[in-house]
């Protein structure tokens, strides 16, 4: 399984948070970061995430990026 952090901007269960989670693969788990700026949810991935993927058109649109 590839672990994938999806950011999300102000989900309906954070509202008016950056949210990052942690996926494997298609399975979303119960580990995450929630900060009040994209910036901050970035400094608090944890090293070796380094490959920055932009959402595609038919992602929610709450999702900010997602990190491999």
């Amino acid at each position: 399984m590839i672990p994938i952090i999806v950011v999300y901007k102000n989900p309906s269960d954070y509202l008016g948070k950056y949210v990052a989670r942690l996926w494997y693969s298609d399975k979303p788990t119960e580990f995450v970061i929630v900060r009040d700026t994209l910036a901050d949810v970035r400094s608090a991935i944890p090293a070796g995430f380094f490959i920055r993927v932009a959402p595609s058109v038919d992602d929610d649109p709450v999702i900010v990026e997602m990190w491999i």
